[in-house]
C-alpha cells in the first residue's frame, strides 16, 4: 500500500509540474489563454493541489483517516467540475474592436521570448 501511495504522490507531483510548466511557457511565449483553456487549467490545478495534499497526508498519517481524505478528494473533484461548468456555460465578454491589426505573424517576438528564456 505504501508503494501505491508513493506512486500516487509521484503522479500528482508530475501533474502539478506539468500545469506549472504550461503556465510558465505560455507566459514566456506571450500566448493568451482562451476562456475554456483557462477554466480547464484552473479546475485541474485545484484538483491536483488537493489530491497531492491528501495523498501526502494519508501517507503520513496512515490508513485510519483514509475515508476522510477520500471524501476531501471527491469534494475537490466536484469543485473542479463546478469550475469547469462555470467556465463552459458562463457568459463570454464581448471583445472590443481592434483599432490596429497585429502583424501577420509574430514569429519574431516568439523567437525573442524563447531566446530570453534560454539565456536565463
Amino acid at each position: 500500500m505504501a508503494a501505491l501511495l508513493s506512486l500516487d504522490v509521484a503522479a500528482s507531483v508530475l501533474k502539478a509540474g506539468l500545469v506549472v510548466f504550461l503556465v510558465l511557457m505560455s507566459s514566456a511565449l506571450s500566448l493568451r489563454w482562451t476562456r475554456y483553456a483557462f477554466g480547464i487549467l484552473v479546475g485541474m490545478g485545484l484538483y491536483n493541489a488537493v489530491a497531492l495534499a491528501t495523498v501526502a497526508a494519508r501517507e503520513q498519517f496512515g490508513g485510519i483517516t483514509a475515508v476522510n481524505f477520500g471524501l476531501i478528494k471527491v469534494g475537490a473533484y466536484n469543485c473542479a467540475i463546478m469550475v469547469w461548468l462555470v467556465y463552459f456555460f458562463g457568459r463570454e465578454t464581448v471583445p472590443q474592436s481592434v483599432h490596429s491589426l497585429p502583424p501577420a505573424n509574430n514569429l519574431y517576438s516568439w523567437n525573442q521570448s524563447l531566446l530570453e528564456l534560454l539565456t536565463r
